[in-house]
């Protein structure tokens, strides 16, 4: 029996490296240390907030949208940044 959350289930364990163009996603948390959780904290990449991916390449670096911000990470910041799950 499938329940309300569900749809979120998918993206359990997921990066923002896992997230293809176009795909709206909530942060769950910050890996990596120290130093890139403060940088990303100072862009305004920190958990709860919501993160578009507006283009880019597969392995390599995306732009990415948190709030009004827009901005480029490489493939292995984006692997250090969780993901809860798809917004609709």
């Amino acid at each position: 029996m499938r329940n309300r959350h569900d749809r979120y289930n998918c993206f359990e364990g997921m990066t923002a490296a896992d997230l293809k163009i176009g795909q709206l996603a909530c942060i769950s948390s910050l890996g990596k240390g120290r130093g890139f959780r403060a940088r990303m904290l100072g862009l305004g990449v920190r958990p709860g907030a919501s993160m578009k991916i507006l283009g880019g390449y597969d392995k390599g670096p995306r732009i990415i949208e948190v709030g009004r911000q827009k901005f480029m990470l490489g493939c292995e910041m984006l692997s250090a940044i969780y993901i809860d799950g798809e917004k609709r």
